[in-house]
Order: structure tokens, then sequence, then C-alpha cells
């Protein structure tokens, strides 16, 4: 039905257009509004690259929060401190609605979700995201060791996002991508400071 809507409107405004340029051409007065070649194409190149990035941004975004909520799953039964127990809490009720913002974003532009597989070429330490050895020694530990190096990994984990956030708001222009990166910028700055002020109040650090 996209489709059909897509192809229909183009019909509609090219047919315009040509409507346009007869009267235009009938009447001597108006001047024919033609846009230099070289103009036209630097101004679709860089739609098409800005296009491009917001589509990065959220198919790299997406494995990259559900490998956030997989981390923030462990703390529970790892842990006594509550303080940890309501930042996990908040970290997957956060990252889990912006999961399924982003898969309507990529349904709206027009784009597949990356696989996990996918990101095996990607690096995923410059991402800040956790190899399946760092998840198994992760699960291994309790307690202090567990809550030092959780919040250690989640604090590279959100330096990761911010840096991809930063990124796509460099290079993107698509609004709704745009807003996303801010709020993941802003949620996850304060919960980096909130982590290393725990992780020196308790001695951990």
């Amino acid at each position: 039905m996209r489709l059909r809507t897509t192809v229909r409107t183009a019909s509609i405004v090219a047919a315009l257009g040509l409507t346009l340029a007869a009267c235009a051409n009938d009447d001597p007065t108006v001047e024919d509004p033609v846009m230099e070649d070289d103009a036209m194409e630097g101004m679709e190149g860089e739609t098409d690259d800005g296009q491009a990035a917001d589509v990065e941004f959220v198919q790299g975004m997406i494995p990259h929060h559900v490998d956030a909520v997989d981390m923030a799953e462990l703390v529970p039964d790892r842990t006594d401190r509550q303080e940890l127990v309501d930042l996990a809490a908040q970290i997957i009720a956060d990252q889990e609605g912006e999961i399924e913002q982003m898969r309507g974003m990529l349904e709206r532009m027009g784009a597949e979700e990356m696989p996990m597989d996918g990101m095996d070429g990607m690096d995923h330490g410059e991402m800040g995201m956790m190899s399946d050895e760092e998840m198994d020694e992760l699960r291994s530990l309790e307690g202090a060791e567990f809550d030092r190096r959780f919040m250690q990994s989640i604090i590279d984990h959100h330096e990761g996002a911010i840096a991809m956030a930063e990124q796509v708001l460099a290079d993107g222009t698509d609004p709704e991508v745009a807003a996303l990166a801010e709020d993941v910028i802003a949620a996850q700055e304060a919960e980096i400071t909130q982590m290393n002020e725990w992780l020196e109040e308790w001695d951990l650090a």
C-alpha cells in the first residue's frame, strides 16, 4: 500500500510539474525556474548522505540497546544494592522503549533491521558493546565484583552510544532521529555521572 501511494504521489507531482512548465512557457513573463545541475547534484548528495547516516545510526543502535538490556537483566540476582537494581530497571524500560521507536523509524524509512550477526564486522569495543567472553565473565560475578564490573561496562557502553548519537547529529537529516540522539546523550550522560559517583562512594573505583 505504501509503495502504491508513493508511486501515485510521484505521478501526481510529475504531472503537476509538466502543467506548471507548460503554463510558464505560455506566459513570456514567467521565467523558467531551472536550477544549475551542479547545485542539484550537491543537494541530492547531501540528502542521500544524511539519510544514510540516519539509517546506519538506527540500525546500529538497536543491537547496541539490546546489549545494554541483556547486561541490565543480570543485575537483580547479583547485587544487594537497590540503587543498581533501580538503575537497571530504568535502563531496561528506556532502551526497550527506544528499540520499539527505532523499529518504527526503520519501517518509515523503508530500511531493514540489522541482524545480530550483521554486527560481526563492527568494532564492538569502540561502540562499548560486550563480547561473548565479557558477558560470560559478567554473569559469573556477584556482589561488589559484579557491581564494579557492571558499572564499568555500562559506562563504556553508554560512552559508545553517546559517540554514535553525536555522529548522527553531525551527519544526519531526520528530525526524529536527531531528537532520539539528543535524548540518548542527555539520559546516558546523567547515568554515567551517577555511576562514577557510586564507584567512588562505594570504594569500587
